[in-house]
């Protein structure tokens, strides 16, 4: 088991930076495939969902980057007027 452990001694701090690189090493991302993986679930996700999920993604998607509310109010009001 993996855990981050943060404390005041000097001693435990160390050892725990010494074996957590031993017992609990951190695997090098691969963007490209995260990215990837990431797209499908959400295409995946968004084909089988119902119209109010959509929705509901969408908001919280736009409430997220502001910088989209021209096409996100867009999308919302098309979704919202079509209804489930």
């Amino acid at each position: 088991m993996c855990l981050v452990a943060y404390t005041s001694a000097d001693q435990a701090e160390s050892a725990f930076r010494k074996y957590q690189a031993q017992y609990c090493p951190r695997v090098p991302v691969n963007h490209a495939e995260l990215q990837k993986a990431i797209a499908e679930e959400t295409e995946k996700f968004l084909s089988g969902a119902s119209r109010s999920q959509v929705l509901l993604a969408v908001q919280t998607i736009c409430r997220r980057f502001a910088n989209l509310s021209v096409p996100c109010q867009t999308m919302i009001e098309r979704l919202a007027a079509s209804g489930d």
